[in-house]
């Protein structure tokens, strides 16, 4: 089972709609280095008074040190992802540390073991003692295991976001924002306002410190306590650096987007040889000085890469992996390499690739399904650039395991049989517990087009709607209806129903099929605008949502233009959110909405009043529990990655 939207016109429309391009900001002038330190207000001033005015130190509780167990009681619970990494760091004592989306992580590489924390960073940064300066929505602050604790007097003058933290040897701490760059030395702080925001921030094991700009790679001088800008005249081919690298001696390394990769020799900045891949997302450096990046693909690269720098070319040791995202990298001892991928961490050593297993790969669930033996499987990611990564992962209570690599997964269905469909772009894969195989392919058994919906028939047909054509599957073969389809509802009566959209009419209709010719229902005949069947129930009904009344349902297993209606009013504030139903296995029908779900019982309905039929069950998931519904078999409900056990219904 899947959730089906509410409007194909919204559908559609959203399909159709264009990206914006944003433009560059104007850079500002370049600004001369100061040392002069400015008021220090308190930490309070660089916190939102609208969220939290005065956070003091922030909890970090223990989450799991392996996976999230897996229980039954009642109750909403959100399997947050937390292999979407910003940011990669290995300890002194060879620990690596990771801050992603969902929390803190900290890998034991020996024993492969790890431990979650409830506090979600930004960045990590390492201190040379052994502590952890990490950057979270309210500042810096250091952790020390159990809470993280903010620094005092933190320079409110410098911008209240701070964007990139840094630790020199000798354990000061640098911290970045919109108006430049700080340094607390552990008991005061010194700011440089250098009138231009500061993004990244690196320190070499000698102590030289580069940031990347708007206006090119600012440089601080420790000896004259200042810092020297670098731009077109120091060879920089323009004004933006994202991305700053720094090596052995001081050596500065930046990538300019859509120019290159440019080292400086002392004396100018000289362009190298790109790496292999797209977008260099991070520029590091071994202990050996050996310089290693990584690279995300995009829509001219089939894939990123992980490379290192032998001194006359890139090695790429990433070309098997089939990954496309390498935006973090963390060399660490004994010649080890951690990277973020669009799969989560992985680490490579001896030659050899290893996936760490955690979490989902985004919180973006596009589908959503479970088979029989309780296992449930979600599409992850937004088939972004990001670490999100897109691909199939399956979790069966207490372990994840990654299906499909990075394909973008856009329906799921299970068969009869128990097997699982997975619409693959325009192909249609089977996974039958032991392995996948292609059913059909784009341009031969299928029409070119995303596959939107698949559908099991109760004469055993499939249907699959690709956006541009409706295919029906007999066993044999694949036949084509011509027409523009979202979704497929099969009905217990063996009958069909789609929502389609009329291209040439520009409006949507709804259309029954009744095993030899097809009936279509458009709002100017007797069903609601705006209207789109979304379940089927056992009593033969076909059900939707109109937003202005409810759900709707026609009598009777034909419908005819002078059908009756019947409209059940929603829940109070489920109107405004609500999307088209889905039936459970016992012929309820649930609805979702940012306030949670609701269940819905026909029977109930027809026996009592329809005030009596609903029961509405809240969540405060504050919008993550919005994903595709699927069933379990203990009677479980998924909302994309969060899971809610309903208590028993009350006779």
């Amino acid at each position: 089972m899947r959730s089906r939207g509410l409007s194909i016109l919204f559908v559609l429309s959203t399909l159709l709609m264009a990206a914006c391009d944003q433009g560059t900001p104007t850079p500002a002038p370049v600004p001369t280095g100061s040392s002069a330190s400015i008021p220090q207000p308190s930490p309070s001033a660089l916190i939102p008074t609208t969220e939290r005015p005065d956070p003091g130190p922030l909890p970090a509780t223990i989450d799991s040190t392996t996976t999230v167990a897996s229980d039954v009681a009642p109750g909403w619970v959100h399997y947050e992802s937390i292999n979407e990494i910003l940011d990669l760091a290995f300890a002194p004592d060879g620990g690596l540390w990771a801050a992603t989306r969902g929390g803190l992580v900290r890998w034991d590489l020996d024993t492969g073991t790890y431990t979650r924390y409830l506090l979600v960073a930004h960045q990590v940064a390492p201190a040379p003692d052994g502590t952890l300066w990490l950057n979270t929505e309210y500042g810096p602050c250091q952790f020390d295991g159990a809470t993280c604790e903010p620094p005092p007097d933190m320079p409110g003058s410098m911008g209240g976001q701070t964007y990139a933290l840094a630790v020199t040897p000798d354990g000061d701490l640098w911290a970045s924002s919109d108006l430049g760059a700080s340094r607390f030395d552990g008991a005061s702080w010194a700011s440089y306002p250098l009138g231009v925001g500061v993004r990244g921030l690196e320190v070499s094991d000698e102590g030289a410190l580069w940031a990347s700009t708007a206006n090119g790679v600012a440089q601080y001088r420790d000896a004259e306590d200042s810092w020297v800008f670098h731009g077109q005249e120091q060879g920089l081919p323009g004004p933006q650096a994202h991305i700053i690298g720094v090596g052995p001696g001081g050596e500065g390394w930046a990538y300019i987007a859509w120019e290159g990769l440019y080292r400086y020799n002392g004396e100018a900045w000289l362009p190298i040889e790109s790496p292999p891949g797209g977008d260099v997302r991070d520029i590091t450096f071994a202990a050996d000085g050996t310089p290693w990046i990584g690279t995300v693909g995009g829509s001219h690269y089939p894939g990123g890469a992980l490379s290192y720098w032998n001194g006359e070319a890139w090695m790429d040791v990433s070309s098997a992996t089939g990954l496309i995202s390498f935006s973090a990298v963390a060399p660490g001892p004994d010649g080890v390499v951690a990277a973020a991928t669009n799969l989560g961490l992985g680490v490579y050593q001896n030659g050899e690739w290893r996936m760490l297993k955690d979490g989902p790969t985004s919180s973006r669930v596009p589908a959503v399904a479970v088979t029989p033996d309780g296992a449930a499987w979600f599409a992850f990611g937004d088939q972004s650039l990001s670490t999100n990564g897109s691909g199939l992962s399956q979790f069966d209570g207490q372990e994840w395991q990654y299906h499909l690599g990075d394909a973008e997964v856009s329906a799921l269905a299970v068969a009869p049989d128990g097997s699982l469909w997975a619409g693959v772009g325009c192909t249609i894969q089977r996974f039958d517990g032991a392995g996948w195989e292609t059913l059909a392919r784009c341009e031969k058994e299928l029409p070119v087009g995303n596959i939107l919906d698949i559908e099991f028939a109760a004469d055993g047909s499939v249907w699959v709607a690709s956006g541009l054509n409706l295919v029906r599957f007999d066993g044999k073969a694949w036949i084509p209806h011509d027409k523009l389809v979202h979704s497929v509802v099969a009905a217990p009566d063996g009958s069909i129903w789609v929502n389609g959209w009329d291209g040439s009419q520009g409006s949507q209709y709804v259309a029954r099929f009744d095993g030899s010719e097809w009936m279509t229902y458009s709002t100017s005949e007797a069903f609601p605008g705006r209207f789109a069947v979304s379940a089927a129930t056992p009593d033969g009904r076909v059900w939707g949502i109109v937003p202005e009344r409810g759900l709707a349902a026609p009598y009777g297993q034909t419908w005819t233009d002078d059908a009756s209606w019947t409209f059940y009013a929603l829940p109070q504030g489920f109107l405004g959110g609500g999307w088209g139903p889905v039936a459970a296995p016992d012929g309820a029908l649930w609805v979702r909405s940012q306030q949670g779900v609701a269940r819905f019982d026909p029977a109930v309905a027809e026996t009592d009043s329809p005030d009596a039929a609903w029961t509405v069950y809240e969540h405060d998931l504050e919008g993550r529990g919005l994903g595709p519904i699927a069933f379990g078999p203990g009677g479980e409900i998924w909302l994309g990655a969060t899971r809610f056990q309903p208590p028993p219904v009350e006779d």
